[in-house]
């Protein structure tokens, strides 16, 4: 993830295709290169660049514009409007059972009880609900060619295993005052909270 002194945010996530050749760049290039472009300079540079990195999703947020690029979509790059999204290791949307669920969460949570919020109270709440370890039912999980086991390990928003889990949850909010804020919390391996990083700033108002 990156994030711009105007609260311009880009972020990426792997698409899970095991057995893929890797790629010769790293896709944490890819939220740098995309907050240094116009989409349309970023949507020739994806394409461009398209076998260069493994797969990936790409989104990138710009004031009220937002805009979703990943190299395993028949049709690559488009604009996502204003709305609810949900990206994991697939396509945007993909409705894998940690996504909408958590997807859910969130527009209830926002529904409901975001006015009574402050900023923080928002970010803590947005922690606690992503650490959400329950694995999903076997009939609703994915296929993708990493055994059954292993699917349901993944399963989970949070996951948690001694070598391989979860390791950090970042919330970002830019409000409509211009009003940025970052969360970071890091976890141990085994779930448990280790530091939490909080950073605010004023953006320009003409975003």
């Amino acid at each position: 993830m990156a994030i711009t002194p105007r609260g311009e945010v880009a972020a990426v996530t792997n698409v899970r295709e095991p057995g893929q050749t890797s790629g010769t760049r790293s896709r944490g290039e890819l939220p740098l290169a995309a907050l240094r472009q116009t989409n349309t300079e970023l949507a020739a540079y994806c394409d461009d660049q398209a076998e260069q990195y493994e797969g990936y999703n790409l989104v990138k947020l710009s004031g009220r514009e937002g805009w979703y690029y990943s190299n395993r979509d028949p049709q690559p790059g488009r604009r996502v409007f204003r709305g609810s999204y949900g990206v994991s290791n697939h396509l945007l949307q993909s409705p894998w059972p940690k996504l909408v669920r958590q997807r859910q969460r969130l527009d209830q949570m926002l529904a409901h009880r975001a006015d009574h919020f402050t900023t923080g109270q928002l970010h803590d709440a947005l922690i606690d609900q992503l650490r959400d370890s329950e694995p999903a039912p076997d009939h609703l999980l994915p296929d993708t060619g990493v055994g059954i086991q292993f699917e349901r390990f993944l399963s989970p928003p949070f996951i948690v295993g001694p070598t391989y889990g979860t390791r950090a949850t970042t919330v970002v909010t830019v409000d409509d005052q211009g009003h940025c804020c970052v969360t970071e919390q890091a976890w141990q391996p085994g779930g448990e909270p280790a530091t939490r990083n909080s950073f605010n700033w004023q953006t320009p108002l003409s975003l």
